[in-house]
């Protein structure tokens, strides 16, 4: 019997909710006058920055993929990397290789299985 009046209860709850919202909803609003401005138009300076890229700077990566005829670019973190005729789809940019083969294990976990660090300067993968 307990259970049977919380739902009566609660059915009556959602009734008075449903009125409350409607004739809060549908009462008349007032609305304050607007005033009206006019703005003149201000010619913006364009400031042209300089992007500074850091020279010679190592950093880890893992590998996901490596594709000849799959040319894609993410919105997200995974790099399209080009070299020697393909797109290289590396994940991440650590700055030790520990950090890295961290991330590897993951993919490995996530069934990745070809994954594996790449060391990466500048951007670009490079062999040791």
């Amino acid at each position: 019997m307990k259970l049977e009046r919380k739902k009566v209860l609660f059915n009556l709850a959602l009734i008075i909710c449903g009125l409350f919202v409607f004739v809060a909803c549908s009462g008349k609003k007032e609305e304050a006058p607007v005033k009206q401005e006019v703005v003149t138009p201000v010619k913006k300076e364009e400031v042209k920055q300089e992007i500074v890229k850091p020279v010679n700077v190592i950093s880890y990566g893992v590998q996901i993929g490596a594709y000849k005829m799959f040319d894609v670019e993410f919105t997200s973190d995974i790099k399209n990397i080009k070299k020697d005729g393909l797109s290289h789809y590396v994940l991440g940019s650590f700055t030790n290789e520990k950090e890295a083969k961290e991330l590897l294990k993951i993919m490995i976990d996530l069934g990745i299985k070809d994954a594996f660090v790449v060391k990466m300067k500048d951007g670009k993968i490079i062999k040791e």
